[in-house]
């Protein structure tokens, strides 16, 4: 595997291109009579991991697909510790 470079800022367009991603093909209804209130679950965790993977490393889409579970689940965690620095 090649050497992982993380970009060492998690910006806003990172987190609207990830909650995109993850909100995509979320689709909901409500009733104005009943003024139901729910929550909205997102729905595409593994197309968002990826995009975020995607857009926080200089890895591309197959080398993130060619990752061991394990690797990709390192990966993850370094750039939660990115994205919220005091929660490391």
């Amino acid at each position: 595997m090649k050497d992982i470079i993380y970009k060492e800022v998690y910006t806003r367009k990172v987190d609207r291109e990830y909650n995109n991603k993850l909100m995509e093909d979320c689709k909901t209804s409500t009733d104005i009579k009943w003024d139901m209130k729910f929550e909205i679950n997102p729905i595409n965790m593994y197309k968002a991991n990826d995009q975020l993977v995607k857009d926080m490393t200089n890895l591309t889409e197959k080398e993130i697909d060619e990752l061991s579970v394990d690797e990709y689940d390192d990966i993850l965690d370094k750039i939660k510790k990115i994205k919220s620095p005091s929660k490391k």
